[in-house]
């Protein structure tokens, strides 16, 4: 499962800027001591929900279909195996789009080429947001697979991105 503390310091930086330069050109008095309730509202929650009484916002559900290969030079489960090791990644693009758009959701094809050395050669992705497809797209161009039983694989995945339902 996607885990929000899976995302990069550098990212988590960066919202949290974001956040308190957002609430500092509000004219907020003191954007450090409000920043917290405003990475809440984008779901990235520091604290107890209970001390601002503010809803926190699970991480996004993110599901990876087994995917579609052309030939049998390497398993679908092995495939699948590694493109859910970017998860942390594939979360970040996902967080990234519902901070302006907080409702949307649906899935993504990222169809890539594993070279016979096992590196991705190409990857293009498509879907219901085409800045969550192209960045799925770049977190799956730097998977390193098993090199494959021959020559190079055509592969389709398919990810669901789907928001959580907030708990109050």
């Amino acid at each position: 499962m996607y885990t929000t503390s899976a995302a990069t310091p550098a990212f988590a930086t960066g919202v949290a800027a974001l956040a308190v330069s957002a609430l500092a050109v509000a004219g907020t008095p003191d954007p450090h001591r409000t920043g917290g309730a405003a990475l809440c509202a984008i779901g990235w929650c520091m604290g107890t929900s209970t001390e601002r009484h503010v809803p926190q916002h699970p991480p996004p559900r993110i599901a990876i279909s087994y995917p579609s290969l052309m030939g049998d030079a390497i398993s679908p489960t092995v495939v699948k195996r590694h493109v859910a090791r970017t998860l942390g990644a594939l979360g970040a693009c996902y967080d990234l789009a519902l901070a302006t758009r907080p409702h949307i959701q649906g899935q993504v094809v990222v169809d890539f080429l594993i070279r016979f050395d096992g590196r991705v050669a190409a990857a293009r992705g498509t879907g219901f947001a085409t800045d969550v497809a192209s960045c799925a797209a770049d977190a799956i161009r730097t998977i390193q697979f098993p090199r494959p039983d021959g020559d190079n694989v055509e592969v389709r995945a398919t990810i669901g991105f789907r928001r959580a339902p907030v708990r109050a």
